[in-house]
């Protein structure tokens, strides 16, 4: 089991769109969706998604997962709580990463 696969496949899905740029009149989220297919493609292949879909997934690797995105909420939470007090010359985005921070803690704090 890899740890911390999802930030390997984020820096590589940034790396692979870094090259390129949305065509006249397409959305970000559309060309994000087309640039990350064989990222796509490699999670859905996965061991863990091949266990969840086939009801085969070790306890153990299962775990392993639980607490990999209990570290990705917590820092995830760390990350938007030193964003935003970086941002105070703009209330409304520190607002709005507060409250992501929150909502990132209630997930680690669930998890």
């Amino acid at each position: 089991m890899y740890k911390y696969t999802h930030v390997v496949l984020l820096v590589a899905t940034l790396i692979a769109v870094a090259d390129s740029s949305p065509r006249e009149g397409q959305k970000l989220s559309e060309y994000l969706w087309e640039e990350t297919a064989e990222y796509q493609q490699q999670a859905l292949n996965s061991n863990y998604i091949h266990g969840m879909r086939e009801g085969c997934l070790d306890p153990s690797q299962f775990g392993g997962y639980m607490i990999d995105d209990s570290v990705y909420c917590k820092e995830g939470m760390k990350s938007l709580k030193v964003a935003a007090s970086r941002s105070s010359d703009n209330k409304t985005l520190e607002k709005f990463l507060r409250s992501e921070a929150n909502s990132w803690k209630g997930y680690w704090e669930w998890l």
